[in-house]
Formats: C-alpha cells, structure tokens, sequence
C-alpha cells in the first residue's frame, strides 16, 4: 500500500474508488485529501496550507458469520 507523502496514512487500493495521486512536480504519492486536482499537484507543491489529520490504519479482524 502506498503512503501519502503529507499525513503519512496508508492509502488502501482494495477500497472501491480509492487511489493514490501522483504529483506531477515532486513525483510524490499523496492522498485523495492533499491532492490539488486543477494543476495535478500535491497540496505541497501547490502552495496550499496543508492540514494533516493522523490516520492510523488498523485492520480489524473479520467477524464470523451468523
């Protein structure tokens, strides 16, 4: 799983709909979250104020079925 560049949280691609950004300046992977989709850049780069929520990415274990 890649990792955003800015909040450091695992951008998990089994999720329907969920992908990671490339930055077309610094090449850097970032979240749907940080990513500028105008210019195509990460908020970084894009010189916006970058507000970063620390997720953590805790895989719950299945529940049996009923």
């Amino acid at each position: 799983m890649p990792v955003c560049k800015l909040c450091r949280a695992r951008i998990d691609l089994s999720q329907t709909g969920e992908r990671a950004h490339r930055c077309v300046k610094c090449g850097a992977a970032v979240c749907r979250e940080h990513y500028h989709f105008g210019p195509n850049l990460c908020h970084e780069c894009a010189g916006v104020p970058v507000s970063v929520k620390r997720r953590s990415f805790i895989r719950r274990p299945k529940q049996p079925a009923p």
